[in-house]
Protein backbone atom coordinates (compact mmCIF):
# COMPACT_ATOMS: atom_id res chain seq x y z
CA UNK A 1 0.00 0.00 0.00
CA UNK A 2 1.17 3.53 -0.40
CA UNK A 3 2.48 4.58 2.49
CA UNK A 4 1.39 8.60 2.22
CA UNK A 5 -2.28 7.33 1.62
CA UNK A 6 -2.03 4.87 4.39
CA UNK A 7 -1.17 7.72 6.55
CA UNK A 8 -3.96 9.77 5.07
CA UNK A 9 -6.28 7.06 5.82
CA UNK A 10 -5.63 6.47 9.40
CA UNK A 11 -5.80 9.84 10.32
CA UNK A 12 -8.80 10.39 8.72
CA UNK A 13 -10.23 7.55 10.43
CA UNK A 14 -8.38 8.74 14.12
CA UNK A 15 -10.28 12.88 13.13
CA UNK A 16 -13.80 11.32 12.27
CA UNK A 17 -13.41 10.04 16.09
CA UNK A 18 -13.09 12.64 17.86
CA UNK A 19 -13.01 15.56 15.81
CA UNK A 20 -17.05 16.26 16.32
CA UNK A 21 -16.36 15.91 20.15
CA UNK A 22 -13.45 17.92 20.72
CA UNK A 23 -14.42 20.97 18.31
CA UNK A 24 -17.32 21.56 20.27
CA UNK A 25 -15.30 22.39 23.64
CA UNK A 26 -12.94 23.79 21.59
CA UNK A 27 -14.71 26.05 20.26
CA UNK A 28 -16.72 26.97 23.05
CA UNK A 29 -13.87 27.53 25.25
CA UNK A 30 -12.42 29.92 22.69
CA UNK A 31 -15.83 31.92 22.68
CA UNK A 32 -15.74 32.34 26.23
CA UNK A 33 -12.02 33.38 25.47
CA UNK A 34 -12.61 35.96 23.33
CA UNK A 35 -15.67 37.29 24.71
CA UNK A 36 -13.82 37.62 28.16
CA UNK A 37 -11.52 40.27 26.60
CA UNK A 38 -14.13 42.12 25.33
CA UNK A 39 -14.58 44.66 27.89
CA UNK A 40 -10.51 44.99 27.80
CA UNK A 41 -11.06 46.33 24.09
CA UNK A 42 -10.19 50.28 23.73
CA UNK A 43 -13.76 51.99 22.19
CA UNK A 44 -11.46 53.71 19.28
CA UNK A 45 -8.65 51.95 17.06
CA UNK A 46 -6.62 52.61 14.42
CA UNK A 47 -8.27 50.26 11.54
CA UNK A 48 -6.48 49.29 8.22
CA UNK A 49 -7.83 50.28 5.23
CA UNK A 50 -9.47 48.02 3.47
CA UNK A 51 -7.66 47.89 0.03
CA UNK A 52 -9.73 45.99 -2.97
CA UNK A 53 -8.40 43.94 -5.70
CA UNK A 54 -10.28 42.90 -8.56
CA UNK A 55 -12.35 39.80 -7.52
CA UNK A 56 -11.16 37.81 -10.35
CA UNK A 57 -7.51 38.12 -9.86
CA UNK A 58 -8.15 37.73 -5.95
CA UNK A 59 -9.83 34.02 -6.07
CA UNK A 60 -6.88 32.50 -9.06
CA UNK A 61 -3.95 34.34 -6.37
CA UNK A 62 -5.88 32.53 -3.62
CA UNK A 63 -4.62 29.53 -4.90
CA UNK A 64 -0.92 30.35 -4.71
CA UNK A 65 -0.77 29.18 -0.82
CA UNK A 66 -3.04 26.59 -1.05
CA UNK A 67 -4.83 23.76 -2.58
CA UNK A 68 -8.62 24.90 -1.36
CA UNK A 69 -10.37 28.05 -2.16
CA UNK A 70 -13.53 28.42 -0.09
CA UNK A 71 -16.21 30.93 -0.98
CA UNK A 72 -18.84 31.31 0.71
CA UNK A 73 -21.90 32.85 -1.14
CA UNK A 74 -25.21 33.84 -0.57
CA UNK A 75 -28.30 32.10 -2.59
CA UNK A 76 -30.24 33.30 -5.59
CA UNK A 77 -28.37 36.33 -5.81
CA UNK A 78 -27.77 37.43 -9.58
CA UNK A 79 -24.41 39.33 -9.38
CA UNK A 80 -23.01 35.89 -7.76
CA UNK A 81 -23.71 33.69 -10.25
CA UNK A 82 -22.38 36.35 -12.93
CA UNK A 83 -19.01 35.90 -11.24
CA UNK A 84 -19.15 32.52 -11.47
CA UNK A 85 -20.03 32.49 -15.61
CA UNK A 86 -17.03 35.36 -15.46
CA UNK A 87 -14.57 33.12 -13.16
CA UNK A 88 -15.30 30.23 -15.60
CA UNK A 89 -14.56 32.44 -18.47
CA UNK A 90 -10.94 33.61 -17.10
CA UNK A 91 -7.98 31.71 -18.37
CA UNK A 92 -5.98 31.92 -15.27
CA UNK A 93 -8.59 30.67 -13.37
CA UNK A 94 -9.00 27.11 -15.39
CA UNK A 95 -5.41 27.06 -15.47
CA UNK A 96 -5.11 27.25 -11.66
CA UNK A 97 -8.05 24.79 -10.38
CA UNK A 98 -9.00 20.50 -11.01
CA UNK A 99 -12.34 20.44 -9.44
CA UNK A 100 -15.30 22.91 -8.06
CA UNK A 101 -17.33 21.34 -5.04
CA UNK A 102 -21.04 22.78 -5.08
CA UNK A 103 -23.50 22.66 -2.56
CA UNK A 104 -26.75 21.49 -4.06
CA UNK A 105 -25.53 18.63 -6.01
CA UNK A 106 -26.50 14.77 -4.39
CA UNK A 107 -23.42 12.59 -5.04
CA UNK A 108 -25.53 9.68 -5.77
CA UNK A 109 -25.77 11.09 -9.09
CA UNK A 110 -21.61 12.18 -9.62
CA UNK A 111 -21.51 9.72 -12.91
CA UNK A 112 -24.58 11.61 -14.75
CA UNK A 113 -23.12 14.91 -13.53
CA UNK A 114 -19.48 13.97 -14.56
CA UNK A 115 -21.17 12.49 -17.92
CA UNK A 116 -22.63 15.61 -18.75
CA UNK A 117 -19.31 17.94 -17.64
CA UNK A 118 -17.36 16.04 -19.85
CA UNK A 119 -19.08 16.56 -22.56
CA UNK A 120 -22.08 13.28 -22.97
CA UNK A 121 -25.27 12.59 -24.75
CA UNK A 122 -27.20 14.35 -21.18
CA UNK A 123 -30.38 15.93 -21.64
CA UNK A 124 -30.98 18.55 -19.37
CA UNK A 125 -33.88 17.38 -18.14
CA UNK A 126 -31.94 13.95 -17.14
CA UNK A 127 -29.20 16.58 -15.41
CA UNK A 128 -31.74 18.06 -13.42
CA UNK A 129 -31.85 14.54 -11.25
CA UNK A 130 -28.36 16.25 -9.66
CA UNK A 131 -29.79 19.06 -7.21
CA UNK A 132 -33.44 18.55 -7.73
CA UNK A 133 -32.96 14.96 -5.77
CA UNK A 134 -30.51 16.59 -3.09
CA UNK A 135 -31.61 17.38 0.37
CA UNK A 136 -32.50 20.96 0.24
CA UNK A 137 -34.63 20.53 -3.12
CA UNK A 138 -38.13 21.04 -1.01
CA UNK A 139 -36.16 23.92 0.32
CA UNK A 140 -34.04 25.78 -2.66
CA UNK A 141 -36.93 24.27 -5.19
CA UNK A 142 -36.31 27.56 -7.40
CA UNK A 143 -32.52 27.44 -8.31
CA UNK A 144 -33.43 25.71 -11.73
CA UNK A 145 -31.92 28.80 -13.91
CA UNK A 146 -28.61 29.50 -12.41
CA UNK A 147 -27.44 25.65 -11.80
CA UNK A 148 -28.11 24.64 -15.07
CA UNK A 149 -26.31 28.19 -16.31
CA UNK A 150 -23.23 27.45 -14.35
CA UNK A 151 -23.26 23.47 -15.45
CA UNK A 152 -23.75 24.60 -18.97
CA UNK A 153 -20.59 27.53 -18.87
CA UNK A 154 -18.31 24.58 -17.53
CA UNK A 155 -18.98 21.80 -20.30
CA UNK A 156 -18.50 24.43 -22.63
CA UNK A 157 -15.46 25.45 -21.19
CA UNK A 158 -14.18 21.83 -21.01
CA UNK A 159 -14.93 21.35 -24.72
CA UNK A 160 -11.53 23.39 -25.46
CA UNK A 161 -9.31 21.40 -23.03
CA UNK A 162 -7.39 18.39 -23.05
CA UNK A 163 -8.31 15.25 -20.46
CA UNK A 164 -6.06 15.79 -17.88
CA UNK A 165 -6.80 19.97 -17.61
CA UNK A 166 -10.72 19.33 -17.80
CA UNK A 167 -12.72 21.04 -14.60
CA UNK A 168 -14.43 18.56 -12.42
CA UNK A 169 -17.92 19.36 -10.42
CA UNK A 170 -18.79 17.54 -7.63
CA UNK A 171 -22.04 17.33 -5.72
CA UNK A 172 -21.25 17.90 -2.24
CA UNK A 173 -24.45 17.53 -0.97
CA UNK A 174 -25.47 14.67 1.77
CA UNK A 175 -25.95 11.23 -0.86
CA UNK A 176 -29.96 11.09 -0.40
CA UNK A 177 -32.05 8.60 -1.72
CA UNK A 178 -36.02 10.09 -1.12
CA UNK A 179 -36.92 6.55 -1.97
CA UNK A 180 -35.52 5.93 1.57
CA UNK A 181 -37.12 8.58 3.34
CA UNK A 182 -40.16 7.67 4.82
CA UNK A 183 -40.31 10.55 7.46
CA UNK A 184 -39.41 14.01 8.75
CA UNK A 185 -36.95 12.24 11.19
CA UNK A 186 -35.25 10.15 8.34
CA UNK A 187 -35.15 13.83 6.44
CA UNK A 188 -33.15 15.39 8.94
CA UNK A 189 -30.65 12.84 10.03
CA UNK A 190 -29.22 13.38 6.08
CA UNK A 191 -29.48 17.47 6.30
CA UNK A 192 -27.47 16.94 9.29
CA UNK A 193 -24.97 15.04 7.62
CA UNK A 194 -24.56 17.49 4.96
CA UNK A 195 -21.29 19.25 6.32
CA UNK A 196 -19.95 16.18 6.98
CA UNK A 197 -20.15 14.47 3.67
CA UNK A 198 -18.80 17.53 2.03
CA UNK A 199 -15.76 17.78 3.79
CA UNK A 200 -15.20 14.25 3.87
CA UNK A 201 -16.00 14.63 0.01
CA UNK A 202 -13.15 17.23 -0.27
CA UNK A 203 -10.62 15.39 1.95
CA UNK A 204 -10.90 12.10 -0.35
CA UNK A 205 -11.54 13.69 -3.94
CA UNK A 206 -9.62 16.79 -3.95
CA UNK A 207 -6.66 16.62 -0.74
CA UNK A 208 -5.87 13.24 -1.20
CA UNK A 209 -5.72 12.68 -4.54
CA UNK A 210 -3.37 16.48 -4.92
CA UNK A 211 -5.76 18.30 -6.76
CA UNK A 212 -7.26 22.09 -6.55
CA UNK A 213 -10.55 23.10 -5.51
CA UNK A 214 -12.99 26.09 -5.41
CA UNK A 215 -15.76 25.23 -2.63
CA UNK A 216 -18.99 26.90 -3.48
CA UNK A 217 -21.54 26.84 -0.14
CA UNK A 218 -23.42 29.20 1.92
CA UNK A 219 -21.34 31.87 3.98
CA UNK A 220 -22.29 30.19 7.13
CA UNK A 221 -20.90 26.82 6.16
CA UNK A 222 -17.51 28.34 5.64
CA UNK A 223 -16.41 30.36 9.05
CA UNK A 224 -13.16 29.25 10.78
CA UNK A 225 -14.09 27.91 14.29
CA UNK A 226 -17.69 28.52 13.82
CA UNK A 227 -19.19 27.78 17.43
CA UNK A 228 -21.78 26.07 15.75
CA UNK A 229 -22.28 22.21 17.72
CA UNK A 230 -24.98 21.08 15.12
CA UNK A 231 -23.04 20.02 12.69
CA UNK A 232 -18.88 19.29 11.66
CA UNK A 233 -17.39 22.57 11.01
CA UNK A 234 -16.33 22.21 7.37
CA UNK A 235 -13.30 24.42 7.24
CA UNK A 236 -11.64 23.78 10.71
CA UNK A 237 -12.17 19.40 9.65
CA UNK A 238 -10.03 20.50 5.93
CA UNK A 239 -7.16 22.30 8.00
CA UNK A 240 -6.72 19.19 10.23
CA UNK A 241 -5.84 17.15 7.32
CA UNK A 242 -3.90 19.80 5.68
CA UNK A 243 -1.69 20.88 8.54
CA UNK A 244 0.92 18.41 7.51
CA UNK A 245 1.28 20.29 4.45
CA UNK A 246 1.67 23.90 6.49
CA UNK A 247 -1.26 25.27 4.50
CA UNK A 248 -4.45 26.52 5.26
CA UNK A 249 -8.26 27.07 3.72
CA UNK A 250 -8.30 30.14 2.04
CA UNK A 251 -11.68 31.74 2.76
CA UNK A 252 -13.41 34.14 1.08
CA UNK A 253 -17.15 35.09 2.08
CA UNK A 254 -19.75 36.74 0.40
CA UNK A 255 -20.80 40.35 2.54
CA UNK A 256 -23.50 42.88 1.34
CA UNK A 257 -23.10 45.80 4.56
CA UNK A 258 -23.02 49.10 2.65
CA UNK A 259 -19.27 50.10 2.08
CA UNK A 260 -18.70 53.90 2.04
CA UNK A 261 -15.79 55.67 0.37
CA UNK A 262 -14.66 52.49 -2.12
CA UNK A 263 -13.92 53.75 -5.52
CA UNK A 264 -13.41 50.64 -7.06
CA UNK A 265 -15.38 48.38 -9.65
CA UNK A 266 -17.59 45.84 -8.32
CA UNK A 267 -17.24 42.97 -7.45
CA UNK A 268 -13.81 43.12 -5.40
CA UNK A 269 -11.97 41.29 -3.07
CA UNK A 270 -10.22 42.99 -0.02
CA UNK A 271 -8.49 41.22 3.07
CA UNK A 272 -10.08 41.90 6.49
CA UNK A 273 -7.59 41.52 9.44
CA UNK A 274 -6.88 45.24 11.02
CA UNK A 275 -9.86 46.02 9.38
CA UNK A 276 -13.40 47.66 11.17
CA UNK A 277 -15.10 44.47 9.07
CA UNK A 278 -12.25 41.85 10.62
CA UNK A 279 -13.33 43.47 13.77
CA UNK A 280 -17.07 42.71 13.54
CA UNK A 281 -18.17 40.11 16.09
CA UNK A 282 -20.10 37.61 13.99
CA UNK A 283 -23.07 35.31 15.61
CA UNK A 284 -23.44 36.86 19.00
CA UNK A 285 -25.82 34.40 19.87
CA UNK A 286 -22.74 32.22 20.35
CA UNK A 287 -20.31 34.73 21.68
CA UNK A 288 -19.25 36.68 18.81
CA UNK A 289 -15.95 35.65 17.28
CA UNK A 290 -14.08 38.72 15.38
CA UNK A 291 -14.74 38.02 11.88
CA UNK A 292 -11.30 38.25 11.07
CA UNK A 293 -10.83 35.15 13.07
CA UNK A 294 -13.39 33.17 11.03
CA UNK A 295 -12.57 34.53 7.54
CA UNK A 296 -9.75 35.94 5.22
CA UNK A 297 -11.36 37.99 2.77
CA UNK A 298 -15.10 39.48 1.79
CA UNK A 299 -15.76 39.31 -1.74
CA UNK A 300 -18.10 42.91 -2.23
CA UNK A 301 -20.95 42.48 -4.94
CA UNK A 302 -22.86 45.37 -3.70
CA UNK A 303 -24.51 46.58 -1.23
CA UNK A 304 -27.84 44.50 -0.13
CA UNK A 305 -29.87 46.85 -1.27
CA UNK A 306 -28.34 47.00 -5.20
CA UNK A 307 -28.03 43.33 -5.51
CA UNK A 308 -31.17 41.10 -7.33
CA UNK A 309 -32.50 37.77 -5.97
CA UNK A 310 -33.00 35.45 -8.87
CA UNK A 311 -36.13 33.56 -7.94
CA UNK A 312 -37.91 30.47 -10.20
CA UNK A 313 -40.94 29.24 -8.94
CA UNK A 314 -41.53 25.79 -9.77
CA UNK A 315 -43.98 25.38 -12.41
CA UNK A 316 -43.67 22.20 -14.11
CA UNK A 317 -46.47 19.70 -13.14
CA UNK A 318 -44.54 16.72 -12.74
CA UNK A 319 -41.79 18.60 -10.82
CA UNK A 320 -44.20 20.15 -8.44
CA UNK A 321 -46.50 16.47 -7.99
CA UNK A 322 -42.46 15.06 -6.72
CA UNK A 323 -42.59 18.35 -4.23
CA UNK A 324 -46.10 17.47 -3.00
CA UNK A 325 -45.02 14.20 -2.38
CA UNK A 326 -41.70 14.69 -0.70
CA UNK A 327 -42.96 18.22 1.35
CA UNK A 328 -46.04 15.35 2.46
CA UNK A 329 -43.60 13.25 4.22
CA UNK A 330 -41.18 15.96 5.93
CA UNK A 331 -43.89 18.57 6.48
CA UNK A 332 -47.29 16.98 6.63
CA UNK A 333 -49.00 19.32 3.76
CA UNK A 334 -47.99 19.52 -0.37
CA UNK A 335 -45.21 21.96 -1.07
CA UNK A 336 -45.66 26.03 -0.70
CA UNK A 337 -43.51 28.53 -1.78
CA UNK A 338 -43.04 30.78 1.01
CA UNK A 339 -45.25 33.69 0.24
CA UNK A 340 -42.44 36.42 1.31
CA UNK A 341 -40.17 35.06 -1.13
CA UNK A 342 -42.90 35.71 -4.50
CA UNK A 343 -43.19 38.95 -2.17
CA UNK A 344 -39.85 40.05 -2.33
CA UNK A 345 -39.22 38.70 -6.12
CA UNK A 346 -42.19 40.91 -7.22
CA UNK A 347 -41.40 43.87 -5.26
CA UNK A 348 -37.98 43.99 -6.34
CA UNK A 349 -39.17 42.75 -10.04
CA UNK A 350 -42.23 44.84 -10.26
CA UNK A 351 -42.20 47.40 -7.73
CA UNK A 352 -44.62 48.15 -5.03
CA UNK A 353 -48.04 49.02 -7.33
CA UNK A 354 -48.07 46.27 -9.48
CA UNK A 355 -47.66 43.83 -6.27
CA UNK A 356 -49.93 45.04 -4.54
CA UNK A 357 -51.99 44.42 -7.71
CA UNK A 358 -50.76 40.85 -7.52
CA UNK A 359 -51.86 40.65 -3.83
CA UNK A 360 -55.03 41.61 -4.62
CA UNK A 361 -55.65 39.52 -7.73
CA UNK A 362 -53.67 36.22 -6.89
CA UNK A 363 -53.21 36.15 -3.34
CA UNK A 364 -56.43 37.25 -1.90
CA UNK A 365 -58.90 36.99 -4.57
CA UNK A 366 -57.85 33.27 -5.49
CA UNK A 367 -56.47 32.27 -1.97
CA UNK A 368 -53.90 29.38 -4.13
CA UNK A 369 -52.68 26.96 -1.31
CA UNK A 370 -49.12 26.75 -3.32
CA UNK A 371 -47.93 29.13 -0.33
CA UNK A 372 -46.45 28.65 2.66
CA UNK A 373 -48.47 31.98 4.87
CA UNK A 374 -47.00 32.15 8.17
CA UNK A 375 -46.69 35.40 10.32
CA UNK A 376 -43.40 34.97 11.06
CA UNK A 377 -41.96 35.45 7.41
CA UNK A 378 -43.48 38.68 6.90
CA UNK A 379 -41.94 39.98 10.27
CA UNK A 380 -38.55 38.08 9.16
CA UNK A 381 -38.75 39.98 5.98
CA UNK A 382 -39.70 43.17 6.98
CA UNK A 383 -37.23 43.44 8.80
CA UNK A 384 -34.37 42.45 6.33
CA UNK A 385 -35.95 45.34 4.54
CA UNK A 386 -35.54 47.93 7.61
CA UNK A 387 -31.81 46.38 7.85
CA UNK A 388 -31.52 47.52 4.18
CA UNK A 389 -32.78 50.86 4.70
CA UNK A 390 -35.70 50.12 2.60
CA UNK A 391 -38.24 51.40 4.83
CA UNK A 392 -40.94 51.64 2.21
CA UNK A 393 -40.62 47.93 1.35
CA UNK A 394 -40.85 46.95 5.01
CA UNK A 395 -44.28 49.04 5.81
CA UNK A 396 -45.50 47.96 2.52
CA UNK A 397 -45.03 43.64 3.50
CA UNK A 398 -45.79 44.65 7.76
CA UNK A 399 -49.22 46.32 5.80
CA UNK A 400 -49.90 43.00 3.64
CA UNK A 401 -48.63 40.74 7.03
CA UNK A 402 -51.34 43.03 9.53
CA UNK A 403 -54.12 42.57 6.99
CA UNK A 404 -54.08 38.53 7.35
CA UNK A 405 -53.14 38.54 11.09
CA UNK A 406 -55.21 41.88 12.28
CA UNK A 407 -55.22 40.14 15.91
CA UNK A 408 -51.24 39.96 16.06
CA UNK A 409 -50.03 42.22 18.62
CA UNK A 410 -46.26 41.37 17.30
CA UNK A 411 -47.08 42.43 13.31
CA UNK A 412 -48.65 45.72 14.79
CA UNK A 413 -45.45 46.63 16.67
CA UNK A 414 -43.50 46.17 13.91
CA UNK A 415 -45.45 47.93 11.31
CA UNK A 416 -45.34 50.58 13.48
CA UNK A 417 -41.68 50.59 13.84
CA UNK A 418 -41.50 50.49 10.26
CA UNK A 419 -43.96 53.59 10.05
CA UNK A 420 -41.69 55.24 12.49
CA UNK A 421 -38.39 54.71 10.46
CA UNK A 422 -40.26 56.04 7.28
CA UNK A 423 -41.18 58.81 9.33
CA UNK A 424 -45.06 58.60 9.12
CA UNK A 425 -44.98 59.00 13.21
CA UNK A 426 -49.07 59.34 13.61
CA UNK A 427 -49.17 55.97 11.79
CA UNK A 428 -46.74 54.58 13.76
CA UNK A 429 -48.84 56.00 17.20
CA UNK A 430 -52.11 54.43 15.72
CA UNK A 431 -50.05 51.09 15.46
CA UNK A 432 -48.29 50.95 18.41
CA UNK A 433 -51.33 51.59 20.34
CA UNK A 434 -53.20 48.78 18.29
CA UNK A 435 -50.53 46.64 19.50
CA UNK A 436 -50.97 47.85 23.10
CA UNK A 437 -54.54 46.68 23.19
CA UNK A 438 -53.85 43.67 21.99
CA UNK A 439 -51.11 42.82 24.61
CA UNK A 440 -51.28 45.33 27.18
CA UNK A 441 -47.28 44.36 28.50
CA UNK A 442 -45.70 45.21 25.49
CA UNK A 443 -43.37 48.07 26.99
CA UNK A 444 -41.71 48.70 23.53
CA UNK A 445 -44.89 50.20 22.71
CA UNK A 446 -45.44 52.26 25.42
CA UNK A 447 -41.60 53.07 24.93
CA UNK A 448 -42.04 54.32 21.34
CA UNK A 449 -45.39 55.71 21.81
CA UNK A 450 -43.96 58.33 24.89
CA UNK A 451 -40.29 59.01 22.72
CA UNK A 452 -42.61 59.53 19.25
CA UNK A 453 -44.77 62.34 21.36
CA UNK A 454 -42.24 64.10 23.35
Amino acid sequence: MNTKKKKSSLLFTITMLFFSTTMVIAQQAMVIQESATLKEEPVTKDYKPLVPQDALQAVVKAFDSTSIVAMGERHNVEEVQDFYLDLLSYKPFIDKVNDIVIELGNPLHQDLLDEYIYGGDVSMEELKKVWRDGTHSIVHAYQNSSIQKFLKKVRDVNKALPKEKKIRVLGGDSPIDWSKIKNSKDWRIMMSRRDRYYGTLVWDEVIDRGRSALLIMGADHFKRDNPRPMYLNIVSFLETRMMDEGKKVSIINYYDKPLEGIDFKKPFVTKIKGTKIGDERNQPRYGGLKYERQVDAIIYFGANTELHEIFDEPNEPEWTKVLDKRSMIVNGHKFKTFITNAIHYNLNTKGRKATKKWWNEVVIDLKPDTYDYNEMFFIMQGYDYIAQNKTENAVFIFELGASLYPDSWNMHDSLGEAYYKNNQKEKAIEHYNKSLELNPQNDNATKMINEIKS
